[in-house]
């Protein structure tokens, strides 16, 4: 919840020193092959990373779409997903990054969908979104 608040960030702020981190962990993780299936499918984690992607510190949501970027060949897109919302905020993630001003945005967006659509599995769903 904090993570969209409007309190002042700064480097005294040991909370968000604490999410920096863990970001840059799973940003590391995310580049060794064994870790990309495991985070891919863990919805939790996709959660995190795209609300993340909403965040006003750019550090932040800069490790967020490296980690998704580098998990999303990985991803599977079901409909039948016990956890729908996930799904949809991770495809509006994606949209909101293809049609932002920020050139970073819109490259960690098109190489999300792209790895996105190396399964076939994800065709339909990419399609109708």
């Amino acid at each position: 919840q904090w993570l969209f608040s409007t309190r002042p960030l700064g480097m005294r702020d040991k909370e968000l020193q604490r999410i920096l981190l863990v970001g840059n962990i799973l940003r590391n993780l995310s580049f060794e092959n064994p870790n990309k299936q495991p985070m891919a499918g863990n919805p939790q984690l996709l959660r995190f990373l795209s609300r993340c992607v909403y965040n006003r510190l750019p550090s932040l949501r800069r490790q967020a779409l490296d980690t998704l970027s580098n998990v999303a060949s990985k991803v599977v897109l079901d409909d039948s997903n016990p956890h729908p919302a996930v799904l949809q905020f991770f495809l509006r993630g994606i949209h909101d990054c293809l049609s932002s001003d920020d050139r970073l945005q819109i490259l960690r967006g098109l190489e999300i969908l792209a790895e996105l659509c190396r399964s076939p599995d994800n065709h339909p769903i990419i399609s109708d979104s």
